[in-house]
Parts: structure tokens; sequence; C-alpha cells
């Protein structure tokens, strides 16, 4: 199922757009001419008694595969059918009521009964005592999201494309050159191409959508040990428990891990074998998580600047989801990150 997160009153949002293009409209049949010119399917409804339509454009109609005759008179739910969400009905009580342009994703049916998904843009038109006198909608039939996923789709499949082909390059400029703080930096881009990668091979196409963050992770530290400890000098422990995360925290905690795991590479671990390492990656109870990475090795300050940039971009990526970030050094080297639970998790 396809989901569309609420919109935020603090930005400009499609429904609130399309309100301030419709804002002049008359409310004469007879001014219905723009509407009933635009491809888009639109329709206007009385805001009076059980909110008849009024009006329905050509396009209107087209997508619904219902004549004019079948459509004035009656409520927009006419639309819905046996597989419509429930909670979309409450969704257009509630935006009726507050009387602001509003959005909603739902499935439809058309007059065959087969159905169809599209999310309705609905704004209300005042008259000039400011009452509200009716409503006028517009739908974007899943036609044009599909076209919007596909080009997305392809977009994210060149994007993927083009970072194995960039970390390819940096690996093997890395591999042609002599050990020292230059094929350092380049062992540390190519585990930040590799780490990205990981994320978005399972990322979603919404960002909001679930996915099993604690699976990325691990691929992350697995990624990032192939390069920084091939041969395993140091035993591992990767406790990662089921991870439920939106693909938009999923990707954060990737990028904020490789900071991490490159910092331990080049500060702990690189002290000498044996030191034991352990990441843990756990859900919290109150719906948080916590991501933490140890080493039973002295810990010290940033080797490098990449290092110092990088625990400066993981404590960043911390603080802006609302989380801590945490680094003891000492006797034994210890970094930890404490999220928040996700209020937009779907």
């Amino acid at each position: 199922m396809t989901h569309f997160p609420a919109p935020d009153p603090a930005t400009p949002q499609p429904a609130s757009l399309f309100a301030a293009a419709t804002a002049s409209l008359a409310l004469t049949p007879e001014d219905f001419g723009p509407i009933a010119r635009c491809d888009i399917p639109m329709c206007v409804a009385d805001a009076g008694g059980d909110m008849p339509i009024v009006f329905a454009n050509p396009a209107f109609l087209a997508l619904s595969g219902y004549d004019e005759r079948d459509v004035i008179g009656r409520n927009c739910r006419f639309l819905q059918g046996p597989s419509t969400e429930p909670e979309a009905a409450e969704r257009f009580r509630r935006g009726f009521a507050d009387g602001r342009p509003f959005q909603v994703a739902l499935l439809n049916h058309r007059k065959d009964g087969a159905p169809f998904r599209n999310e309705v843009f609905i704004a209300p038109i005042r008259d000039a005592g400011g009452a509200i006198v009716r409503f006028i909608g517009m739908q974007v039939s899943s036609r044009t999201l599909e076209t919007e996923a596909a080009s997305l789709a392809a977009l994210r499949h060149h994007f993927r494309n083009q970072l194995q082909t960039m970390t390819s390059f940096v690996s093997l400029l890395g591999q042609r050159m002599e050990p020292g703080d230059g094929r350092d930096a380049f062992e540390d881009v190519r585990v930040r191409f590799e780490s990205m990668a990981a994320a978005q091979s399972e990322a979603p196409a919404d960002a909001s959508e679930t996915v099993r963050a604690d699976a990325i992770l691990a691929r992350v530290v697995e990624g990032a040990l192939r390069i920084y400890d091939p041969n395993r000098r140091h035993p591992v422990a990767i406790d990662a428990a089921p991870l439920p995360a939106s693909g938009r925290r999923a990707t954060l905690l990737a990028q904020a891990l490789t900071e991490i795991m490159i910092d331990l590479a080049r500060n702990a671990m690189s002290t000498g074998p044996g030191a034991h390492v352990s990441v843990t990656v756990a859900a919290l109870p109150d719906g948080g998580c916590r991501l933490a990475a140890a080493c039973a090795a002295p810990g010290r300050e940033p080797v490098s600047g990449s290092t110092e940039l990088g625990l400066a971009i993981a404590q960043s990526l911390a603080r802006s989801a609302g989380g801590e970030f945490r680094r003891r050094i000492g006797e034994r080297y210890e970094i930890e990150i404490l999220l928040p639970a996700e209020t937009d998790l779907r």
C-alpha cells in the first residue's frame, strides 16, 4: 500500500498551493469554464447538506467512468467501495470540519467496479463574508503517481550504478597506493560508498515506509570489516536485534554507523590485534533505538581530519533526529547513539 506523509503545516503543501490557485474562483456555474477545460480531474461540491457535487469536468468523468447525470447531486463518496480504506472517510470528515485545504490518498472505484488509487486535494471556496460555500476537489490518479514512481525508480537505479562505479574506482586507486595516510583516506571513502550502497539497496521508494534497519546495519559492519580487517585479527560480535525503522531513519543510522566504524578502525583497532570488538543494534522499550560500538583496547582522540569530521557528522546526524551521541575513550573505547521513537513510522 502506498502511504503519503501527513502535511507539515509549516511547509507549503500541494493542497495549500491548490487552494491558492483556486482562491479567486467565482461561484456561479458559468464561471466553471477554466475547470471544464482543465485536463486534471476536478469537481465542485456544495458545502451544505450532504455536500452534493454541483460540477464535474470531463477529466473527472473520464477517470470515474460515470456520466454527468450520474454524478451531479451526489456526494463524492459514491466513488468509494469495498476496497476503500476505512480510515479515508475519517480523514475526509476531519478535513471538511477543519475548513482548510487538505489531501487524502485512497483507493476509489470506477463505475465498472475497477479500483484505482488516487490522491485527492480539497480546498474550500468562501463567499465575500468568509463563509465556506463550496469545496473544490482535484484528483491525481494512480497513472500519474505510477509514472512518477517509475521515474524515481529509474533515477534510483542510475544512482546505484554510479555509486558502484565510484566504489570500484576508489578501490582500484587505493590498491595502487602505498600504505599510509593517502591509502587510508581512499579506504575510508570506499567504506562510505559501500555503506551508502547497502542503505540504498534496501531503501523503499517512500522514505517513511518500514524496513529492517538491523539487516542494513549488519551489512555496513561486515563491509567495513572486510576492508579494515580482512584477516579478522579482531574477534567481532554483532548483536543486531530486529529493528523496524523508516527508510529515512535506516539511512541515517547507516551513515552514523559508517563513521563509527571508521573511527573504530583508525582508533582502537589500530593499536594491535586481538582486541575484542562489539557492535550492538537494539530497539528500546520506548520505541527508540540504540546503536553502540566498543573495543577492548584503549581509545584516543581522532587521529586524522577524516575521522574527526566523520565523528562530527555522526554527532550531527544523531542530534538532527533528536538523539544523543556519546563517545568515551580510555582503557576501553566506547561510542553510543541513542535515538527517540519515530513519529512518522508507517
